[in-house]
């Protein structure tokens, strides 16, 4: 279980990128996303680090897994673009380093299976 309150300190931006993800691109969940996001933007171009923690993974990385990986799949089954690698360059570095790491590649699931299980969500919503 992840400390809680490293989750709130380093991961705020995880229920505001959700909350991105369920309004479609709502303009004020956009912008309170991209604020939360700006801090982890900021934090890594201060330290220079490659992950949180410094050359290592960390816990603070780990709390970070959604950042890394899910908002492109949602995003893309979704046809919304919130999370760019314009916006936020240094997160998205930090988030292919992650990604690239051996234990975290044999940990998450594909991602083929993660588009379209979210693109079968995205229809059956739009169905209803």
């Amino acid at each position: 279980m992840i400390n809680g309150s490293i989750y709130r300190r380093y991961c705020p931006c995880n229920p505001a990128i959700y909350e991105v993800h369920r309004s479609y691109g709502n303009e004020q969940a956009v912008l309170e996303a991209s604020e939360k996001l700006q801090i982890l933007e900021n934090k890594l171009m201060v330290s220079g680090q490659k992950f949180f923690g410094g050359d290592n993974i960390n816990l603070v990385d780990i709390a970070a897994v959604y950042i890394a990986y899910w908002p492109e799949i949602v995003e893309e089954a979704k046809e919304i673009k919130f999370f760019t690698r314009d916006k936020f360059p240094k997160v998205s570095e930090w988030a292919d380093n992650f990604l690239n790491c051996q234990v975290v590649k044999e940990t998450l699931p594909p991602r083929a299976q993660l588009l379209a299980y979210f693109k079968k969500r995205h229809e059956a919503r739009h169905k209803a």
